[in-house]
């Protein structure tokens, strides 16, 4: 698994698509499984299944990072991964971008695995931190 932080996997992604990782939060108008949805949902989609490639987090955390309720969460999460796996076969340009983003994941982790440091997600900050 990847030492890298799931905000983080959905910034790469939102960068990736020339988006705003706050226009993953939310819902989106029309079929979500159609051929014609709005890219901030395909963004969104790529960054769930990416999240649940390279790091262990639960499927109610990702609901939570993307602003859904926890009610089918397990279902919402592994359909959109399965949905991107199954396109990525037949979509070239999705196909690029999400290579992308898995090299800029590996390469934050490469460089986190060198110098022994953690995901600012995951640091345990102190009650008596200073607060800058």
């Amino acid at each position: 698994m990847s030492n890298v932080a799931p905000c983080e996997i959905m910034c790469m992604t939102a960068k990736a698509f020339g988006l705003l990782p706050l226009t993953f939060r939310g819902q989106f108008l029309g079929n979500w499984k159609s051929c014609h949805r709005p890219k901030p949902l395909r963004a969104r989609q790529v960054a769930v299944y990416l999240i649940l490639r390279h790091t262990q987090a639960t499927n109610a955390e990702i609901a939570g990072l993307f602003g859904h309720s926890l009610n089918n969460a397990k279902m919402r999460t592994k359909e959109q991964a399965d949905l991107i796996a199954d396109e990525i076969k037949t979509n070239d340009a999705l196909a690029v971008i999400v290579d992308g983003i898995e090299e800029e994941i590996d390469a934050l982790h490469d460089e986190r695995a060198d110098k022994g440091t953690l995901p600012v997600a995951t640091k345990k900050r102190s009650r008596f931190a200073e607060v800058a």
